[in-house]
């Protein structure tokens, strides 16, 4: 097994992939001259293109967020009208408007999975009484139902 390379050697790892890529070669020959899989080349590379900051993408966005915001309005009176073909055109801009801001992304979710056992059940439900014992034993001994040695 081989061991997980670090952050830097990742990155230096993804640009050597996008720069062949960019050089034609395919990601299964990319993969045998840099000594991983296909898929771990084809990886790489979309961890380079997410790097890849290009110059005046604010202004770009800006841009087209007004040029949203100028079919939305000029949609607003067939969308209060009722009109169907308005209405899926304005969601069409809204997801457009969605996809320009990267509000569509897939959200990675990690789940841990428990399996409750009988040992699990049976060692809480101990837990569970050893507690109202040890509260019993608060209450008994705040109404001074305890004899000083203990014994009740």
């Amino acid at each position: 097994m081989t061991a997980h390379p670090s952050r830097d050697e990742r990155m230096e790892q993804a640009w050597k992939v996008h720069e062949l890529h960019l050089r034609g070669m395919n990601y299964r020959d990319i993969g045998k001259v840099m000594g991983f899989s296909r898929q771990t080349a084809y990886n790489r590379a979309m961890e380079a293109n997410r790097a890849i900051v290009l110059p005046g993408v604010e202004e770009m966005r800006k841009i087209e967020d007004e040029r949203l915001d100028l079919l939305f309005k000029a949609l607003m009176p067939g969308i209060s009208a009722g009109d169907p073909r308005a209405i899926e055109q304005a969601i069409k801009l809204l997801e457009r408007r969605a996809k320009l801001h990267g509000l569509d992304r897939p959200i990675e979710i990690t789940a841990t999975v428990h399996e409750i056992t009988e040992y699990d059940r049976q060692l809480a439900e101990f837990a569970r009484e050893a507690m109202m014992r040890r509260e019993y034993a608060k209450q008994d001994d705040a109404a001074g139902l305890v004899e000083p040695d203990g014994s009740a």
